[in-house]
């Protein structure tokens, strides 16, 4: 059963989530449009080796993301799972269009024992994908 403060929350979420976009400044632009082009960064699709590598990295022992697939089971996967998951990749990069389910999050409000629980703007929030 939802608590009665829900929609104080999301209301709070709406607000803060929903702002429209703005204009980069313009010597922001002006800057990124003078930059000199770095041909030793690799723009290669993915490979094997290198979704490997990144596997090998997440740390155990966090929480999934929204998808609820843990770290540890990436891990177990083994070369199938590399594989599989290179594949994927593969797919996303020669779509040039990200999924929208790899764009959603989950935002957790922890509060930080600051004034009242009440309150939506003392809480830290902690996103997972």
């Amino acid at each position: 059963m939802p608590s009665l403060h829900t929609g104080t929350w999301k209301e709070y979420y709406s607000d803060l989530l929903s702002k429209p976009t703005t204009e980069p400044p313009k010597e922001l632009i002006e800057t990124a449009s003078s930059t000199i082009t770095d041909t030793t960064i690799a723009c290669e699709e993915p490979s094997e080796p290198e979704v490997s590598r990144a596997i090998a990295k997440l740390r155990n022992g966090r929480a999934p993301g929204i998808c609820g697939i843990p770290t540890e089971l990436l891990k177990q996967g083994g070369p199938t799972m590399v594989t599989w998951l290179t594949q994927i990749f593969k797919g996303i990069w020669a779509s040039g269009h990200v999924p929208d389910d790899c764009r959603k999050g989950i935002i957790l409000p922890f509060y930080k024992g600051k004034s009242s629980r009440q309150e939506c703007n003392k809480k830290a929030e902690l996103s997972q994908r």
